[in-house]
């Protein structure tokens, strides 16, 4: 054997020696994503494929004859938004947080595109799938129980999943005239 195929071989040999071994399988987790807002002292979470868009509350148009939950409509890039408060849909109130921090989660679902205006957004929150909840625990509003599919419990605090599609095929909201 040439002694170029040697001093491979040796090399070969410490490199496996010497190697790190790979990271175990164990701690790979599966997570589960949304984004993470909150609506009457409550913190929702929504599914990532069912909102299109975040932004902050833009000017807008009152338009007469419309339930009150109906802010009006503004041109987002030169697309007509129609704005829901989503508060006075649920609780039949207005919000007691500052303008500043309400933001317009817009939703674009078949035949539906609107703008749902919740108090604060909190953006991407990440849930360990093992800490999903099936069932709500603790006061729900009777308005909100239709659009919830279950909770996430993180750091102490619960995370109700909310449901735009589920919002936008409600016939009550889909009736915006007065």
């Amino acid at each position: 054997m040439s002694q170029v195929y040697l001093k491979l071989a040796e090399i070969a040999q410490k490199s496996k020696t010497n190697a790190a071994g790979l990271p175990a399988q164990d701690d790979v987790k599966d997570f589960w994503s949304g984004i993470g807002f909150e609506l009457g002292g409550k913190r929702y979470v929504s599914p990532v494929p069912e909102i299109a868009e975040i932004m902050p509350v833009p000017r807008f148009t009152q338009v007469p004859g419309v339930q009150d939950w109906v802010r009006g409509v503004a041109n987002v890039r030169g697309r007509l938004l129609p704005i829901m408060d989503l508060s006075v849909f649920m609780f039949k109130q207005l919000s007691k947080q500052q303008a500043k921090r309400r933001r317009v989660l817009i939703v674009d679902h078949e035949e539906l595109y609107s703008g749902i205006v919740v108090d604060e957004v909190f953006g991407m929150q990440y849930f360990d799938l093992g800490d999903y909840q099936e069932h709500i625990t603790g006061t729900v509003d009777e308005s909100v129980k239709p659009f919830l599919s279950g909770q996430y419990i993180k750091d102490g605090s619960v995370w109700m999943v909310f449901s735009p599609f589920s919002l936008a095929q409600d016939p009550r909201f889909l009736k915006a005239a007065s």
